[in-house]
């Protein structure tokens, strides 16, 4: 994706990783900006947890707790 988009008022920049609404701008690490890409991109589809990790970690075994991290910063950034 990588392009800008927004969600309801925020503005979320994956090539800057940070999500922005009005003068507040709130950093996000690369893996999770990627699952919210990976997220956004589905169009209100259902993603499951293995093509996120397809999606986010291609050819990489992760476990279920690298996924979890990326909710749980993405859920406080938010």
């Amino acid at each position: 994706m990588r392009a800008d988009f927004r969600l309801e008022d925020w503005v979320v920049r994956p090539l800057r990783d940070c999500i922005e609404r009005g003068d507040e701008v709130i950093h996000i690490h690369p893996k999770p900006m990627a699952v919210l890409e990976a997220l956004a991109a589905s169009g209100g589809e259902v993603v499951t947890r293995d093509e996120l990790f397809e999606k986010v970690w291609p050819g990489v075994i992760v476990t279920d707790d690298a996924l979890t991290q990326c909710i749980v910063e993405l859920r406080k950034a938010f």
